[in-house]
């Protein structure tokens, strides 16, 4: 399950490509006929490749070598829609690694995909903590828009102290919100601390004693589908950031989920998290909602498909639902110290994904790697209530910025694993 969560994470910063300064107004004055793609922010270490396909992938009509942070301008093409790969190298891991990205059935205009870089830490924070003695088997700690958890098995404890942690987001005032909780769910027996606005020192270690005595309010969610691992956060007008209120997964997925909650952080809104991977599929599924509800719906849309090993492509994709757009993911690793990992996306309504041959003057130049030898990972639809279509989803990341907390109420994603 880590190695899914792991994956599905970094997916989702390649497709938003980390960006925040495209124009304000998605798809708005922007020259279609014409494609320049420019890359910033380290999203390309070394070297990297463009590749403009017709749009059946078929036919390639230019190719563009560029280093690092660059801009890449073929002009204006003919067709209307285009297949578009980029390929990118990173040099962080023992082995060079090359992201290959397909996009099926694209129109042109403006791309831009940035980087995603961590800012420096504000500062260090060394928390110990005082509760009531108990059996505890959870403890959480959210502050600056993450979280920490600590499984307890069951022990007897009045304090635990967590060591330095590094802050990387702070309030505007420069204070700290610190939300904290220790909790038996077998027990049913709870607490929480919420300190909104501590006192921060920048570039400092920030030495706190809480004390975590404030009963928390046990309560429960009736999903129609098992939940393994359930997160639920909460927006207030007090931190800057979203706040983890709590955790729970279970490795014995339930439809009755028991939730501890706090009752007077004045939120303002809350976000739920849940999935659940079960016999090579997982799902997650994830909803904002003013209140916290007594049932909560997942869509029953799935996917299915096969595997097409003479080719290595997938085929017979079927969808029983609405989605936005279907990825899929192959990979290769140590292959004469090299790694190559190779995501396509493909509109809503394609029934095979056929990878486009990539040229081999390109090819030479990354290896001479077999794409027909990587391993297909797996296939994932995905849909968000605030997109009708893959076209919505590349003028959103892609042609224009607006904050990615306003991307959604609902979102859902089902993959299969291969």
């Amino acid at each position: 399950m880590k190695k899914i969560s792991t994956v599905f994470i970094g997916i989702i910063i390649l497709l938003i490509g980390c960006s925040d300064d495209n124009p304000t107004n998605p798809g708005a004055n922007v020259n279609e006929k014409a494609l320049k793609i420019t890359f910033s922010n380290n999203y390309c270490e070394a070297e990297g490749w463009v590749i403009v396909y017709t749009e059946d992938g078929l036919t390639v009509i230019d190719t563009a070598k560029f280093l690092g942070n660059a801009t890449v301008d073929f002009g204006e093409l003919a067709q209307d829609r285009i297949t578009l790969t980029f390929i990118t190298t990173t040099l962080s891991s023992s082995n060079k690694s090359y992201m290959i990205q397909t996009y099926h059935s694209v129109k042109k205009g403006e791309w831009k995909i940035k980087g995603y870089s961590e800012s420096a830490a504000k500062g260090k924070i060394d928390v110990r903590y005082s509760f009531p003695l108990n059996n505890y088997n959870l403890f959480l700690m959210s502050y600056g828009g993450t979280y920490n958890d600590a499984g307890l098995n069951n022990d007897t404890l009045s304090s635990l102290h967590f060591p330095t942690f590094d802050v990387y987001n702070i309030n505007s005032d420069n204070s700290l919100s610190l939300y904290s909780s220790i909790y038996n769910m077998n027990d049913g027996i709870g607490f929480y601390n919420w300190s909104p606005k501590l006192s921060f020192t920048l570039n400092d270690t920030n030495t706190y004693n809480i004390a975590v005595n404030k009963p928390l309010t046990l309560s429960q969610i009736q999903f129609n589908k098992e939940v393994e691992n359930l997160i639920i956060s909460a927006n207030t007008t007090a931190s800057s950031d979203r706040v983890t209120l709590f955790h729970n997964y279970d490795s014995q997925p339930l439809t009755t989920q028991k939730i501890f909650l706090p009752d007077d952080i004045n939120a303002t809104s809350y976000n739920i998290y849940a999935s659940n991977y079960y016999n090579s599929k997982l799902y997650t599924y994830e909803k904002s909602v003013n209140s916290i509800p007594n049932n909560l719906v997942i869509p029953n849309t799935v996917v299915s498909a096969t595997h097409n090993n003479s080719n290595n492509s997938i085929e017979n994709i079927s969808v029983n639902g609405t989605i936005d757009f279907i990825m899929a993911i192959w990979s290769l690793f140590n292959s004469n110290n090299r790694d190559f990992i190779w995501i396509s996306y493909t509109p809503n309504d394609f029934t095979s994904i056929v990878r486009p041959q990539l040229p081999i003057s390109i090819v030479s130049q990354i290896g001479n790697f077999n794409p027909d030898l990587m391993n297909l990972y797996y296939l994932m639809i995905e849909d968000n209530d605030q997109f009708t279509s893959f076209d919505d989803l590349i003028n959103y990341y892609y042609k224009s910025t607006v904050s990615l907390s306003n991307t959604f109420n609902e979102h859902y994603s089902y993959a299969i694993v291969f």
